[in-house]
């Protein structure tokens, strides 16, 4: 078992994750780290403070403030338009590489 810590992976093991043969957990003080993250922009939402991508749009729609019962469709449908594309589906080793890297990044 694996743990990432957002700050020590090296290729070799993402090798080994990718490949099936490791699995991945994430370390308590990443998890610490993750919610704290999560509540500070919780706090600045709340606060009325405008928040690019949370509260606002993206790239020239960056002006925009997104209405508050439209935010959560916003978050879901970033999810979406980054998850699709072109071509034939990814194999299952680069979709793994891709979710460990995604979540080692936000660790």
């Amino acid at each position: 078992m694996i743990e990432i810590t957002g700050a020590d992976l090296k290729l070799e093991t993402c090798l080994r994750i990718a490949s099936m043969k490791e699995q991945v957990v994430l370390d308590e003080s990443a998890k610490t780290r993750m919610r704290e993250s999560r509540d500070f922009i919780l706090e600045l939402v709340g606060s009325g403070k405008r928040v690019y991508g949370v509260t606002t749009g993206f790239g020239r729609l960056s002006d925009i403030l997104v209405p508050e019962d439209d935010r959560e469709d916003l978050q879901r449908n970033l999810i979406r338009s980054h998850s699709s594309g072109v071509g034939e589906p990814l194999k299952t080793k680069q979709v793994r590489m891709i979710m460990l890297l995604r979540a080692n990044s936000l660790a």
